[in-house]
Protein backbone atom coordinates (compact mmCIF):
# COMPACT_ATOMS: atom_id res chain seq x y z
CA UNK A 1 0.00 0.00 0.00
CA UNK A 2 1.26 3.27 -0.86
CA UNK A 3 0.58 6.07 1.47
CA UNK A 4 0.80 9.74 1.13
CA UNK A 5 2.03 12.34 4.44
CA UNK A 6 -1.30 13.39 5.51
CA UNK A 7 -3.60 13.20 8.69
CA UNK A 8 -2.43 10.79 11.30
CA UNK A 9 1.03 11.03 9.51
CA UNK A 10 2.58 14.80 9.67
CA UNK A 11 6.55 15.00 9.63
CA UNK A 12 8.33 17.48 11.95
CA UNK A 13 9.53 20.78 10.50
CA UNK A 14 11.49 20.42 7.45
CA UNK A 15 14.59 19.25 6.42
CA UNK A 16 18.52 20.11 6.64
CA UNK A 17 19.71 22.08 4.46
CA UNK A 18 16.02 23.36 4.29
CA UNK A 19 13.89 23.44 1.50
CA UNK A 20 15.34 25.73 -1.11
CA UNK A 21 18.23 26.95 0.59
CA UNK A 22 21.21 28.57 -1.08
CA UNK A 23 25.02 28.97 -1.10
CA UNK A 24 25.12 25.84 1.08
CA UNK A 25 28.48 24.83 1.54
CA UNK A 26 29.23 22.10 -1.04
CA UNK A 27 32.09 20.52 0.48
CA UNK A 28 30.24 19.42 3.19
CA UNK A 29 26.80 18.66 3.69
CA UNK A 30 24.69 16.45 5.73
CA UNK A 31 21.27 15.48 4.89
CA UNK A 32 18.90 15.05 7.72
CA UNK A 33 14.85 14.70 7.61
CA UNK A 34 12.32 14.77 9.95
CA UNK A 35 10.97 11.59 11.33
CA UNK A 36 7.76 9.82 10.32
CA UNK A 37 5.67 8.16 13.07
CA UNK A 38 6.54 4.48 13.49
CA UNK A 39 8.77 4.63 10.39
CA UNK A 40 10.50 1.07 10.00
CA UNK A 41 13.48 2.82 7.33
CA UNK A 42 13.49 5.07 4.90
CA UNK A 43 14.69 5.71 0.68
CA UNK A 44 16.57 8.42 -0.02
CA UNK A 45 16.76 9.93 -3.46
CA UNK A 46 19.05 12.53 -4.02
CA UNK A 47 21.00 13.82 -7.20
CA UNK A 48 21.05 16.73 -9.35
CA UNK A 49 18.71 15.71 -11.30
CA UNK A 50 14.66 16.05 -11.37
CA UNK A 51 13.78 13.38 -10.33
CA UNK A 52 17.09 12.21 -8.35
CA UNK A 53 18.46 8.47 -8.41
CA UNK A 54 17.76 6.17 -6.07
CA UNK A 55 21.05 5.91 -2.98
CA UNK A 56 20.27 3.96 -0.30
CA UNK A 57 17.83 2.74 2.20
CA UNK A 58 18.57 3.06 6.10
CA UNK A 59 17.69 3.12 9.66
CA UNK A 60 18.94 6.34 10.32
CA UNK A 61 17.96 9.73 9.57
CA UNK A 62 21.02 11.70 8.10
CA UNK A 63 23.40 10.90 4.76
CA UNK A 64 26.99 12.33 3.87
CA UNK A 65 26.80 12.25 -0.01
CA UNK A 66 30.38 13.48 0.15
CA UNK A 67 31.64 16.88 -2.07
CA UNK A 68 28.91 18.28 -4.11
CA UNK A 69 29.12 20.29 -7.48
CA UNK A 70 29.36 23.82 -6.49
CA UNK A 71 26.92 26.23 -8.25
CA UNK A 72 24.27 23.15 -8.68
CA UNK A 73 20.56 22.94 -7.39
CA UNK A 74 20.32 19.20 -5.49
CA UNK A 75 16.61 17.62 -5.09
CA UNK A 76 15.85 14.95 -2.65
CA UNK A 77 13.32 12.94 -1.02
CA UNK A 78 12.65 10.31 1.21
CA UNK A 79 9.98 7.63 0.62
CA UNK A 80 9.34 6.03 4.32
CA UNK A 81 8.25 2.44 4.89
CA UNK A 82 5.58 2.14 7.79
CA UNK A 83 3.41 -1.23 9.21
CA UNK A 84 0.26 0.46 7.58
CA UNK A 85 2.41 1.04 4.16
CA UNK A 86 4.90 3.22 2.31
CA UNK A 87 4.95 6.99 2.93
CA UNK A 88 6.10 8.92 -0.23
CA UNK A 89 7.69 12.01 1.00
CA UNK A 90 7.90 16.03 -0.79
CA UNK A 91 10.15 16.56 -3.06
CA UNK A 92 13.12 18.97 -1.61
CA UNK A 93 16.11 20.99 -2.94
CA UNK A 94 18.80 23.56 -2.14
CA UNK A 95 21.24 25.07 -4.39
CA UNK A 96 25.41 24.93 -3.11
CA UNK A 97 27.43 28.03 -3.48
CA UNK A 98 29.35 28.93 -6.68
CA UNK A 99 32.92 28.05 -7.27
CA UNK A 100 36.16 26.14 -9.20
CA UNK A 101 33.69 22.70 -10.96
CA UNK A 102 34.78 19.84 -8.84
CA UNK A 103 34.93 16.78 -10.87
CA UNK A 104 32.28 14.40 -11.03
CA UNK A 105 31.89 10.99 -9.10
CA UNK A 106 30.64 8.24 -10.85
CA UNK A 107 28.07 6.33 -9.14
CA UNK A 108 28.12 3.00 -7.94
CA UNK A 109 25.34 1.52 -10.88
CA UNK A 110 28.33 3.01 -12.86
CA UNK A 111 31.08 1.25 -11.66
CA UNK A 112 30.83 -2.27 -13.84
CA UNK A 113 30.56 -0.39 -17.47
CA UNK A 114 33.79 1.38 -17.34
CA UNK A 115 36.45 1.08 -19.90
CA UNK A 116 38.56 -1.65 -19.22
CA UNK A 117 42.13 0.69 -18.16
CA UNK A 118 39.61 2.83 -15.86
CA UNK A 119 40.17 -0.03 -13.20
CA UNK A 120 44.09 0.79 -12.76
CA UNK A 121 43.32 4.68 -11.96
CA UNK A 122 43.23 6.13 -8.39
CA UNK A 123 39.14 6.42 -8.48
CA UNK A 124 38.51 3.15 -9.32
CA UNK A 125 40.92 2.15 -6.00
CA UNK A 126 39.28 4.93 -3.73
CA UNK A 127 35.88 2.78 -4.73
CA UNK A 128 36.98 -0.02 -4.02
CA UNK A 129 38.58 1.06 -0.50
CA UNK A 130 34.89 2.18 0.12
CA UNK A 131 33.81 -1.43 -1.03
CA UNK A 132 36.14 -2.98 1.38
CA UNK A 133 34.60 -1.09 4.19
CA UNK A 134 31.34 -1.99 3.37
CA UNK A 135 32.07 -5.23 3.96
CA UNK A 136 30.31 -6.67 6.16
CA UNK A 137 32.34 -9.48 8.85
CA UNK A 138 29.97 -12.04 7.40
CA UNK A 139 32.03 -11.60 4.43
CA UNK A 140 29.07 -10.43 2.08
CA UNK A 141 27.35 -6.88 1.31
CA UNK A 142 24.23 -5.25 1.59
CA UNK A 143 22.02 -3.91 -1.14
CA UNK A 144 20.98 -0.80 -1.62
CA UNK A 145 23.44 1.22 -1.22
CA UNK A 146 25.67 3.84 -2.73
CA UNK A 147 29.10 2.59 -2.33
CA UNK A 148 31.50 4.81 -4.83
CA UNK A 149 29.98 7.84 -2.78
CA UNK A 150 33.40 9.82 -1.24
CA UNK A 151 33.00 9.33 2.48
CA UNK A 152 34.27 11.95 5.23
CA UNK A 153 36.00 10.63 8.31
CA UNK A 154 32.72 10.61 10.83
CA UNK A 155 31.42 8.16 7.61
CA UNK A 156 33.52 6.04 7.79
CA UNK A 157 33.80 5.96 11.26
CA UNK A 158 29.77 4.60 10.68
CA UNK A 159 30.46 1.99 8.35
CA UNK A 160 33.43 0.44 10.23
CA UNK A 161 30.49 0.28 13.14
CA UNK A 162 27.95 -1.27 10.82
CA UNK A 163 30.22 -4.21 9.81
CA UNK A 164 29.02 -6.15 12.52
CA UNK A 165 25.40 -6.14 10.99
CA UNK A 166 24.16 -8.87 9.50
CA UNK A 167 22.24 -8.08 6.38
CA UNK A 168 24.59 -9.31 3.45
CA UNK A 169 22.97 -10.40 0.84
CA UNK A 170 22.71 -11.49 -3.05
CA UNK A 171 19.78 -9.92 -3.44
CA UNK A 172 19.86 -6.72 -5.83
CA UNK A 173 23.29 -8.34 -7.36
CA UNK A 174 24.85 -7.39 -4.01
CA UNK A 175 28.08 -9.10 -3.13
CA UNK A 176 28.73 -11.08 -6.49
CA UNK A 177 29.01 -7.40 -8.02
CA UNK A 178 31.51 -6.36 -5.02
CA UNK A 179 33.19 -9.23 -5.85
CA UNK A 180 33.27 -8.98 -9.64
CA UNK A 181 34.59 -4.99 -8.90
CA UNK A 182 37.39 -5.96 -6.29
CA UNK A 183 38.55 -8.49 -9.06
CA UNK A 184 38.52 -5.91 -11.91
CA UNK A 185 40.68 -3.39 -9.36
CA UNK A 186 42.94 -6.05 -8.10
CA UNK A 187 43.99 -7.15 -12.10
CA UNK A 188 45.00 -3.19 -12.49
CA UNK A 189 46.55 -2.23 -10.09
CA UNK A 190 50.07 -2.29 -8.00
CA UNK A 191 49.08 -1.18 -5.31
CA UNK A 192 46.79 -3.01 -2.15
CA UNK A 193 46.10 -6.39 -4.32
CA UNK A 194 46.11 -8.55 -1.17
CA UNK A 195 43.91 -6.20 0.52
CA UNK A 196 42.06 -6.64 -2.23
CA UNK A 197 42.24 -10.14 -2.78
CA UNK A 198 41.48 -10.87 0.76
CA UNK A 199 37.92 -9.03 0.32
CA UNK A 200 37.62 -11.21 -2.61
CA UNK A 201 38.04 -14.84 -0.93
CA UNK A 202 36.38 -13.50 2.10
CA UNK A 203 32.70 -12.70 0.06
CA UNK A 204 33.34 -16.05 -2.24
CA UNK A 205 33.77 -17.44 1.29
CA UNK A 206 29.87 -15.83 1.84
CA UNK A 207 28.36 -17.35 -1.44
CA UNK A 208 29.45 -20.94 -0.71
CA UNK A 209 28.45 -20.44 2.72
CA UNK A 210 25.17 -19.02 2.16
CA UNK A 211 24.66 -21.87 -0.75
CA UNK A 212 25.63 -24.43 2.15
CA UNK A 213 23.10 -23.47 4.63
CA UNK A 214 20.24 -23.49 1.85
CA UNK A 215 17.24 -26.23 2.85
CA UNK A 216 17.57 -28.98 0.71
Amino acid sequence: MVLFVGAGMQKQAGPDPADGSRLVDPSHVILRWPAVREATSHRLFFGNTNPPMFREEMSRMEYEPGPLSPGTTCYRWVDELTRPGLIVGPLWSFTTAPGPPSPPVIPWSGCMSRPPDWYGSAEALRIAQNVLLYQRNTGGWPQNIDMAVPLTESGCARVRDEKRLTDSTIDNDATTTQIRFLGRVRERQSAGREQLQAGIEAGIGFLLEAQCSKPS
